[in-house]
């Protein structure tokens, strides 16, 4: 396998990787999450999660985990 994988130009498997990276990516909730904070209050989706908590908590989640993100990623 190590004799096919030479064959290939990096440039191509480095953009594999970073498709199989991004696109599964936009069907995590964190991402639909973040979404929500630059949506008007008047043009929220009818999301699961909003029937039970309410927006602000939503809010306050989301950045928690977008900032544990960032720490992650430094």
């Amino acid at each position: 396998l190590l004799q096919f994988l030479k064959i290939i130009p990096m440039a191509v498997l480095y953009a594999i990787f970073l498709y199989m990276g991004v696109a599964p990516l936009y069907e995590l909730e964190l991402f639909h999450r973040a979404k929500l904070l630059f949506v008007p209050k008047s043009n929220l989706p009818d999301l699961v999660f909003l029937r039970h908590v309410r927006l602000h908590r939503v809010h306050l989640f989301t950045g928690i985990q977008l900032f544990c993100l960032i720490v992650l990623f430094v």
